[in-house]
């Protein structure tokens, strides 16, 4: 008998709708948490699974924008035209406040796959 979950065997088209309908972030993070299988289609699906479980959570404008520009950073996938740290600065104030930037500072949404470079889930 394995000692796989059955999660664990589940194929990646059945595993995004489920990562997809997650009820909030913290239950999307403790899936990924313990769930190798969960972890890799996420890792591969992580713009349309992080945008589904924001909507579904509610996950107030701000919160959802330092996320987006954490995923950016760990990617090492900052927009071409952030070069320092202070347009880096600009732009977390503008994707921070409440006022507007047309357009957008940031491009959405995130990018494909969130993750520090090479790193792994074990």
């Amino acid at each position: 008998m394995s000692s796989d979950s059955c999660l664990e065997r589940l194929p990646p088209e059945l595993l995004i709708p489920i990562l997809t309908n997650l009820p909030g972030l913290e239950c999307l993070a403790s899936l990924i948490q313990a769930s190798p299988a969960a972890f890799r289609v996420f890792d591969a699906n992580s713009a349309g699974i992080f945008e589904s479980v924001f909507s579904a959570d509610e996950v107030h404008q701000t919160t959802a924008s330092l996320i987006r520009i954490t995923a950016y950073i760990r990617n090492c996938s900052l927009p071409p035209h952030v070069h320092d740290l202070f347009t880096l600065r600009n732009c977390i104030i503008g994707e921070t406040t409440f006022y507007e930037w047309d357009p957008p500072r940031w491009p959405h949404p995130l990018p494909h796959a969130v993750g520090t470079p090479g790193h792994h889930h074990t």
